[in-house]
C-alpha cells in the first residue's frame, strides 16, 4: 500500500517533468522551471506528497529533474522543536561525558589502590572463624583518607570477601568504583 502510494505520487511529478521537458525541446535553449505550490498541492494523496519539483535544460539538450517527496503522515519537528531536541542532546552529552570522566577516575582509583593493597598480603594475618568462614586483617585492608589497617571475613565456600569493619567498608567503595 505505501510502494503504491509513493508510486502514484512520484507519477504525477513525472508527468510534470515530461511535459516541461517537451517544453524546453521546442524552446531550443537553457530553460528552468520549477513547480508552483499550487501545483505541488495538487500531486498529493493521504501519505505522499511532492515537496520540490524542479526542471533545467541546457542549451545542449540535456534536461534535468529533481523531485522531493515527503511523508506527511509523520510529524516532524518545527524548527523551535528541533532547537529544544538539539539543546536536550547536548545536555545528555555533557552529562554523560562527566560521568564518563568520573568513572574512570574512579576506575584508575580502584586499580591503583588494589595494586598497593596486594604488596602487602604476604604480612596480612588470616584467621578461621568458622568452617569455611576466615578474617583477614591486616595493613592496607582499609581506607581513612589513604590506605590503613582494615579486616574482612572470606567465605570460602561462595569466594565472597567482605568488609567487617568501617575503614573496610570504605576501601570496599573505592574498590567497586562507588562514590
Amino acid at each position: 500500500m505505501k510502494l503504491e502510494q509513493l508510486t502514484e505520487v512520484v507519477g504525477q511529478a513525472q508527468a510534470w517533468v515530461e511535459l516541461r521537458k517537451k517544453e524546453a525541446e521546442t524552446a531550443g535553449h537553457s530553460w528552468f522551471a520549477r513547480a508552483t505550490a499550487e501545483e505541488m498541492e495538487e500531486m498529493k494523496n493521504e501519505r505522499f506528497q511532492v515537496s520540490t519539483l524542479e526542471g533545467k535544460a541546457s542549451s545542449s539538450g540535456q534536461f534535468d529533474a529533481i523531485i522531493k517527496i515527503k511523508d506527511i503522515t509523520e510529524s516532524i519537528p518545527t524548527g523551535l522543536e528541533w532547537e529544544i531536541i538539539e539543546e536536550e542532546l547536548q545536555f545528555l552529552l555533557s552529562s554523560l561525558s562527566q560521568q564518563k570522566q568520573v568513572l574512570s577516575q574512579l576506575k584508575d582509583l580502584s586499580s591503583a589502590t588494589l595494586q598497593n593493597v596486594v604488596q602487602v598480603a604476604p604480612n596480612w594475618e588470616i584467621d578461621q572463624a568458622g568452617g569455611s568462614l576466615y578474617t583477614i586483617s591486616g595493613q592496607r585492608l582499609g581506607w581513612a583518607g589513604d590506605l590503613t589497617t582494615g579486616t574482612w571475613t572470606y567465605d570460602s565456600d561462595k569466594g565472597l570477601a567482605s568488609a567487617s569493619d568501617q575503614n573496610s567498608r570504605a576501601l570496599e567503595k573505592i574498590l567497586s568504583c562507588e562514590q
